[in-house]
């Protein structure tokens, strides 16, 4: 999700490839992005740099569709940071049939036969309940976003 180039900025917005922005969504990220403060519309995220790499970043072993971004969102309230909406009418995702979202993951126990959406929910909801039993407040320990 962030690429080979590490985000250099004060602010970070993680997006998903299907969404569509309007033009004021910038300015009101500058202004309401302060630290402990993340804006957040189902899964795009604007939050400080520091909030992010202080919960450790997105938890790495999420490959699927599932809980990524709640289980995130829990990490960074454990955190003390307020998880505030975006106001609907900034964002906007484009419509997209779920099998052409999902064509080209495949089930990990079999080469052959595609993940369902129950399968992914299940695999993504399986490292939700691990972090949550955990009480996992920083997802890499190790460091996250190096191959």
């Amino acid at each position: 999700m962030w690429g080979p180039h590490p985000a250099a900025g004060s602010i970070i917005v993680a997006f998903l490839a299907d969404i569509l922005i309007d033009t004021a969504f910038f300015p009101v990220v500058r202004q309401r992005v302060v630290p402990g403060v993340v804006l957040k519309w189902f899964e795009i995220f604007a939050l400080t740099r520091q909030d992010i790499l202080a919960a450790g970043g997105f938890d790495e072993r999420f490959e699927f569709y599932g809980p990524e971004g709640k289980e995130l969102t829990e990490r960074l309230e454990r955190r003390g940071c307020a998880v505030e909406t975006f106001a609907g009418t900034m964002l906007d995702q484009i419509q997209t049939k779920y099998y052409d979202k999902v064509r080209h993951y495949r089930n990990p126990f079999t080469d052959r036969s595609r993940l369902t959406r129950r399968e992914m929910h299940h695999l993504g909801m399986d490292i939700w309940r691990q972090n949550t039993a955990a009480h996992v407040t920083v997802a890499n320990p190790d460091g996250w976003g190096v191959a």
